[in-house]
């Protein structure tokens, strides 16, 4: 018996009409304050900081997926890419 089913892969198929969400978060100047494990810490450059992160957003939204981007919080100052599992 042939099935027209693809494998479960485990993974939710997009909707039709959906695309994938990438959701990041704006560097704040407090970036510098960010928690270092296994690097000497060195001086940040904010302004080259903003452009990559602008840079990251951009070839994400080329890729095709929609990005949410979140406002700066300086209370988490190394949220500036939002890593952890959500279900929306």
């Amino acid at each position: 018996m042939t099935s027209n089913h693809p494998q479960h892969s485990g993974r939710r198929e997009p909707e039709a009409g959906s695309r994938p969400r990438a959701i990041v978060r704006s560097p704040s100047p407090a970036i510098e304050r960010g928690a270092l494990t296994f690097l000497e810490r060195r001086p940040i450059d904010f302004e080259l900081a903003r452009r990559q992160h602008a840079s990251y957003v951009k070839a994400l939204a080329d890729a095709g997926l929609e990005v949410q981007i979140l406002a700066p919080d300086p209370d988490l100052p190394d949220a500036v890419f939002v890593e952890d599992t959500a279900i929306i």
